[in-house]
């Protein structure tokens, strides 16, 4: 059996001057928490952080309850408790926009976080690229200013535009990488990370490639139980910033003991051993060993290293927006989704492939929580017999979607790159409400 994601009633009040700026938000968001507390956190859930939007507002109140209820416990799913409440806020915006007058990109603008604000929680946000994401997001769209009016069609078809924007956190966590050289000169990476479709082994290959300076290829991940190197769980897109961040460290620590054993077996100093290009070089000579020569005359237990990582809570953020065209049929009430612009700031991206399908597998998840999928439950039980009835988004399902990336500058992880495995699928439901709106 699975746990679905919580169920929330989000209750809003907001202060607005007549010159369009925020000056006060008071937000109480209901999750669902189902009969058991299992999978629940203790006291919070993330998505109560972002009842106030990714806006500048002079005073804010954000209280989140979980509540037990004679239902199916509710548990984690991609960007917890967030989906939700991004629902209620950017819904939200778009009906202020409309009762001020104002275009809803424009209304987004004004108010958007500059460089120098802080969190809720007193936290100060560094390297900020809001007013970025929206602007790129509104140059890919041709977004054009103004009152929202719908396209009529002849074919009985209304036509609308929604935007969407929101920043999203970065995760924290402890995690720990082993990395060994073989007998024949490869590589062993040992892991406690289970890979659950994020691509993980293929960035802990290429993170741990990339410091020693050899093709992925030479790295085997070996994944280790509970008496292997301790991992917390995948969870809150802290993949790449703690689990790639223990293999940076690990790889980092086994080229000291590489150098050490270069320069045993030259019998010099290791101030005067370089590690360069997957082989330790001579400093002033044209001397060098490749693994494989170092492992043939090395101690074994001299070729393996450990990498920690325990971060704190960065101070980055991630920011994107989307905006959706979508056509309705007057006569059935049919939504279709005709186009997505999605924008979205990074930093280094480390494997572009999976970058991308981060964001197309969030997007098309938010399609399905938006327009498809629903599970209906009577007296505490799910009455969808299968997922033929609950209806998931199939490949016809899938709109045109136009992507592009604001550059960033600062990011926690390995080689600086950010977090993007909870991007994308926040921001399609109200982006949709919003064009159909």
């Amino acid at each position: 059996d699975g746990q679905p994601r919580h169920a929330a009633v989000i209750m809003l009040r907001t202060g607005v001057k007549k010159d369009g700026t925020l000056w006060a938000w008071d937000a109480r968001v209901y999750y669902n928490g189902g009969a058991y507390g299992a999978r629940t956190p203790q006291n919070r859930m993330n998505g109560t952080f972002m009842a106030a939007g990714s806006y500048r507002t002079p005073h804010v109140r954000m209280t989140g309850f979980i509540v037990y209820t004679n239902q199916v416990p509710s548990g984690y799913f991609r960007a917890p408790g967030e989906v939700q409440t991004l629902f209620a806020v950017e819904s939200h915006m778009d009906m202020m926009a409309s009762a001020l007058g104002l275009d809803p990109l424009e209304f987004r603008l004004r108010n958007a976080l500059r460089e120098g604000d802080t969190k809720p929680n007193g936290e100060h946000i560094r390297d900020l690229h809001a007013l970025d994401v929206l602007n790129r997001v509104a140059a890919l769209a041709h977004w054009r200013k103004g009152k929202r009016k719908p396209i009529e069609s002849s074919d009985g078809l209304a036509r609308g535009r929604g935007i969407a924007y929101a920043d999203r956190h970065i995760g924290i966590g402890e995690s720990e990488a082993d990395i060994a050289v073989e007998a024949d000169g490869s590589l062993r990476l040992t892991t406690a990370v289970r890979d659950v479709g994020v691509g993980a082994y293929t960035m802990h290959r290429q993170v741990a490639a990339e410091v020693l300076g050899v093709a992925p290829e030479l790295v085997r991940i070996d994944v280790a139980g509970t008496d292997g190197p301790y991992d917390e769980g995948v969870r809150a897109q802290r993949g790449t910033h703690v689990e790639g961040l223990a293999v940076f460290n690990a790889a980092t620590a086994l080229i000291d003991g590489l150098r050490r054993e270069a320069a045993r077996i030259w019998n010099v100093e290791p101030e005067k051993v370089q590690w360069r290009r997957g082989r330790a070089h001579l400093r002033g000579t044209k001397k060098s060993l490749d693994l494989k020569t170092i492992a043939r005359q090395a101690a074994a237990a001299s070729l393996r290293a450990r990498g920690h990582s325990k971060p704190a809570r960065p101070e980055t953020y991630t920011y994107q927006s989307l905006v959706a065209d979508v056509a309705v049929d007057k006569a059935t009430g049919e939504v279709k989704v005709e186009k997505l612009y999605y924008v979205i700031d990074a930093t280094k991206i480390i494997n572009p492939l999976i970058f991308h399908g981060h964001i197309h597998g969030g997007v098309i998840q938010g399609l399905g929580f938006s327009l498809t999928e629903h599970l209906q439950t009577e007296d505490g039980r799910i009455t969808a017999l299968s997922l033929g009835d609950y209806k998931l988004p199939t490949i016809r399902d899938i709109p045109q979607l136009n992507t592009s990336i604001v550059k960033a500058q600062e990011g926690p992880g390995p080689f600086g790159a950010k977090a993007v495995g909870e991007a994308g699928i926040s921001l399609v439901a109200p982006a949709i409400a919003n064009a159909v709106a």
